[in-house]
């Protein structure tokens, strides 16, 4: 009986310790599947946030509005401060002359290859304004100055020149401009930079320079605004830069 109890003890000893094992192995075992599981699914979170970080690069890109005025080139006028850009394809020229013993007139052209625009730069631009009948095409804004605007219209009573000016937003509060609808308007636009009546005006416009010298019709004028030439004689406007 003795014996027999004591082996009993033993396998007793013997079972403790095989549970134990077993249970230790268990352990080890879940850790390191758990440790695995953490590991993959931690990788997997850094993988897609690579690749939501990287589609968002990408969409903010593509978003991005391409720049109207890569490779073209940029005009300054030392006297009046003022910078403008035009395509490299356009042609550009400078005359100065002296007003005075101190004042010196800077006058830059920029025309089209098919000479469908002719762009004008003056300053000072010193002529005598007077008013006629205006067609309205257009009224867009100077970018930065919020005291400037690019008007678009015909002056019907002009062989219907079209036209891109700038000029101050008073003016076109003033003449009472509706796009559409014929007013009052200066035949000569022209603007200043401050609200100084000593300023010097510019003037700086966008011609339809097919016109030539005999009548333009309505129609032909109504169409050289929607034509590619105008529309980056708009954007020659646009570009308006002070030093």
């Amino acid at each position: 009986m003795g014996k027999l109890r004591n082996n009993q003890k033993g396998f007793g000893a013997v079972e403790g310790i095989l549970i134990l094992v077993i249970v230790a192995l268990i352990g080890v075992v879940g850790f390191m599947a758990y440790k695995n599981h953490h590991k993959t699914v931690s990788s997997s979170t850094t993988l897609t946030s690579k690749s939501s970080s990287t589609k968002s690069v990408s969409s903010n890109n593509q978003n991005q509005p391409a720049n109207p005025y890569a490779d073209w080139k940029q005009y300054c006028d030392t006297e009046g401060k003022v910078c403008f850009k035009y395509p490299a394809s356009w042609t550009q020229n400078q005359n100065t002359f002296a007003l005075s013993s101190t004042v010196n007139n800077v006058s830059s052209t920029v025309q089209s290859p098919d000479q469908a625009v002719n762009i004008s730069y003056d300053y000072p631009y010193v002529k005598d304004a007077g008013n006629t009948n205006f067609l309205t095409m257009s009224i867009d804004s100077v970018p930065n100055y919020p005291n400037l605007k690019i008007v678009g219209g015909i002056y019907t009573d002009t062989n219907n020149l079209a036209q891109y000016s700038i000029v101050e937003a008073s003016q076109v509060t003033q003449a009472g401009l509706t796009v559409g609808q014929t007013s009052q308007f200066t035949n000569t636009p022209r603007f200043g930079l401050t609200s100084d009546t000593t300023n010097e005006p510019y003037q700086f416009v966008a011609i339809d320079g097919q016109q030539g010298n005999g009548a333009n019709t309505l129609t032909a004028a109504k169409n050289w605004f929607s034509s590619t030439e105008a529309k980056q004689g708009l954007l020659i406007l646009q570009s308006f830069s002070t030093q």
